[in-house]
């Protein structure tokens, strides 16, 4: 118990602290901005379910504590925190969103209250405090999610007890802190009403400068969020390779982190010029990086269908620097951090600004992000945001380098004096760090798929078309698990998934299946694009791999893509189709005339997928007049052997007639796991 104690007592138990409380806040985050999305998706609409948003507004409640905000309230609000983040991952998706908001909304009002009760003549330590936690919270998340194949493992099944240590550990820190706080009463009392400047005219300025710090600091925590947190992101933006990025990313976070602990004068000593000059990097190569994979889409049909396919090296390259260029976002925290605390604002500013500059901003740009893919859902507002993701992107990241820096900074505000840790805290620090890098880098090699020889004599195989409905049920509950196992028991040798996007949240479901199922994959459209997800897993080693992207001539809907691909079975090579129509039947007429156009020349053709139209339509004409329906040939009537009747069936699987089908089935035709049924067939020759 001693030893516990005497951990406590040294400076590093507040690292720990903001370390913890940021993770939780990624995670926190992370599910409650999936959850929302989950409720949209089924309903293609903004609905009800969307004013669980309104915890983004909790900063507001500060306006209520005219000076300080007591020690117990902050007390209470900091162990809601701690149990949302404990709780809601057992629960499904409604009471998931409402725990995971409300956890989100606690810490909206616990870090402007922490901030608020800064000391003036300590916001170097403070700020240097939060910017290595911030460092280490993102690290650790980047690992959880390694270790789950882009799930979080402290969320999940009995892992979860590391999700319980964590906050069994912060709570034992935010009692002590109270503790603390509660012995240092008479210097806290002395905090309670900072001097405002007589002048009205700099009150005003130090009120507009908040507003604009703390846009910056939610800017950093939106770009780490949904670009950083989780390098799946980034690599379904740009198809980059997923071991390198994960990799890069968190051997470039664990040195950084070092650096500052070690080293910090090396940075703070910077130059404006060079902070100025690194930021205006960072801006460019995101931007660049995602506006090179961005696919223009325009209205003249000749040029249709825009065929895809993986990138050269030199369009990676613009991933490379950005990945280079990630400390710059601690950096700037930090500094951001500081002039923050040294404007010494009161509660009431706090309130305010975290309220607009916080939670409405961010809110802004959460919805800007999930409309540059459901972009046809919610009109007229929506529409504006289609293919400009980058431009989305390019107002976030401008809001923390060109308006802060040239704007808003002052001359040499880089100067940090007493910038140090004990050295148990830094041994401790490079000791977690150690572990955080080789976990990371160990848990990303470990779990890339390896797939298994098959036989070279094959003369069979089976294959699967399943619309994943993003990972969800029927029921609006993320259920990766549930559809994983359904295609276990399948076991087919080639599978075409549909709806497959990644699109909100941090977590990937075609790298979750590949990796655990040990397939390769081919993940389709680059999450870039706005389109629904087509994604090819397959047990043999997958070919010439390209995405085809047709023209769509309802603009109020999705762009739509196709699959190409070619898989060498046995003795055979077969060229495989994967689409997802939408839209009019003339729309879908067209994507089906140019995977018949693209076919012509290939043998043993599969055009599988979830079409979105019946036998007998008129695309359904159109593509058995070349292919085989694998439903019909097995069962002429279309009511197979236990009486199930699948005339009205949207999910298809044509084959070239020169092949043989084996079999048919549709499995789950109630749709328990997804809101499709999974449909196979075995097909030989």
């Amino acid at each position: 118990m001693e030893k516990i104690n005497n951990f406590f007592k040294y400076k590093h138990s507040e690292l720990i602290l903001v370390s913890i409380m940021f993770l939780f806040f990624l995670e926190l985050f992370s599910d409650f901005v999936e959850s929302v999305y989950i409720f949209a998706l089924m309903t293609l609409s903004l609905n009800v379910n969307v004013l669980s948003v309104l915890f983004f507004f909790t900063p507001v409640l500060l306006l209520f504590f005219r000076k300080k905000v007591p020690d117990k309230v902050l007390l209470i609000v900091g162990l809601l925190m701690v149990i949302s983040r404990i709780l809601e991952p057992l629960f499904d998706t409604t009471l998931r969103m409402l725990i995971s908001g409300l956890g989100v909304g606690c810490f909206m009002f616990y870090f402007p209250a922490f901030l608020s009760r800064q000391k003036v003549n300590n916001e170097e330590t403070t700020s240097y405090t939060l910017g290595i936690g911030l460092i280490v919270a993102l690290s650790i998340s980047i690992l959880f999610r390694t270790l789950n194949s882009s799930i979080d493992i402290s969320t999940y099944t009995e892992f979860q007890i590391v999700g319980w240590i964590l906050g069994g550990l912060e709570i034992n820190l935010f009692i002590r802190h109270y503790n603390n706080c509660t012995n240092e009463k008479e210097s806290s009392e002395k905090l309670e009403s900072p001097s405002l400047d007589s002048n009205s005219e700099n009150h005003h300025k130090k009120k507009g400068r908040i507003f604009v710090y703390i846009i910056g600091i939610f800017s950093i925590l939106l770009v780490i969020n949904f670009v950083f947190n989780g390098s799946t992101v980034l690599a379904r933006w740009t198809e980059g390779n997923y071991i390198f990025i994960t990799s890069s990313i968190i051997i470039i976070l664990c040195l950084f982190a070092i650096l500052l602990l070690y080293k910090p004068e090396l940075i703070f000593n910077l130059k404006p010029y060079i902070i100025y000059l690194w930021n205006g990097l960072f801006f460019i190569f995101l931007v660049v990086t995602i506006a090179v994979n961005q696919i223009s889409f325009p209205h003249t049909l000749d040029i249709y269908p825009i065929v895809v396919s993986q990138p050269k090296p030199l369009q990676l390259l613009p991933l490379a620097l950005l990945i280079i260029l990630i400390p710059i976002l601690f950096i700037d925290f930090i500094l951001l951090i500081r002039l923050l605390i040294k404007c010494k604002p009161t509660v009431k500013k706090l309130a305010w600004s975290f309220t607009f500059g916080g939670g409405f901003y961010s809110l802004l740009m959460i919805f800007a992000i999930i409309f540059t893919s459901t972009w046809g859902f919610v009109p007229p507002v929506s529409f504006f945001f289609r293919d400009r993701l980058w431009l989305v992107f390019l107002f976030i990241t401008g809001c923390f380098t060109n308006f802060n820096w040239f704007r808003i900074v002052k001359k040499n505000p880089f100067i940090f004096k007493d910038l140090k840790f004990g050295k148990k805290t830094k041994k401790s620090a490079l000791i977690l760090l150690g572990i955080i890098g080789v976990g990371t880098i160990a848990g990303v090699i470990a779990l890339e798929p390896r797939p298994i020889a098959q036989p070279a004599g094959a003369t069979s195989f089976k294959i699967l078309t399943y619309n994943l409905q993003q990972g969800t049920n029927d029921n609006a509950t993320k259920n990766y698990d549930g559809q994983l196992e359904q295609i276990r028991e399948i076991d087919a040798d080639v599978i075409g998934l549909q709806e497959s996007s990644k699109i909100a949240g941090n977590s990937d479901v075609v790298r979750y299946f590949a990796d655990k199922l040990n397939m390769y994959s081919y993940f389709g459209p680059k999450g870039v694009t706005g389109t629904t997800g087509v994604a090819l897993l397959s047990k043999y080693p997958i070919q010439c791999a390209k995405t085809l992207y047709h023209y769509n001539e309802d603009s109020d809907r999705k762009q739509t893509a196709t699959i190409e691909a070619e898989i060498v079975i046995g003795s055979r090579t077969f060229t495989i189709y994967i689409t997802h129509t939408y839209g009019s039947m003339d729309a879908k007429s067209m994507l089906v005339n140019d995977i018949l156009d693209r076919s012509v020349d290939k043998e043993n053709v599969l055009f599988i997928g979830d079409m979105n139209f019946r036998q007998y339509s008129e695309p359904y004409n159109i593509t058995t007049n070349v292919l085989v329906d694998a439903w019909l040939d097995i069962w002429p009537k279309a009511v197979d052997d236990n009486g199930l009747n699948a005339s009205r069936r949207i999910d298809h699987i044509f084959v070239d007639p020169d092949l043989n089908i084996d079999s048919c089935e549709y499995i789950d035709w109630i749709e328990i796991e997804s809101d499709h049924p999974a449909g196979t067939a075995v097909v030989s020759w």
